[in-house]
């Protein structure tokens, strides 16, 4: 679905977060570094400004073990 391979964003997310960090997406796009962080215990804030993918990232991230973030729930302590 992304316009690059999953392991790219899923490094990143774990080289540079920790754990419970908030990762910022600022071009969600289809939500690859949404769900990487989503797969590795971060929230994620994204936004784009092309609203065409939004069910698509909604449901790719419901489907996530973690997903607070795309519910606008805060994560539990």
């Amino acid at each position: 679905m992304g316009a690059f391979p999953p392991a790219l964003p899923l490094r990143l997310v774990l080289m540079f977060s920790i754990y419970g960090d908030r990762v910022l997406d600022p071009f969600l796009g289809t939500g690859t570094t949404a769900l990487a962080a989503a797969l590795t215990g971060r929230n994620a804030v994204g936004y784009d400004v092309d609203a065409t993918f939004r069910p698509a990232v909604r449901k790719r991230l419901l489907q996530a073990p973690s997903r607070s973030h795309a519910l606008n729930r805060p994560t539990p302590a």
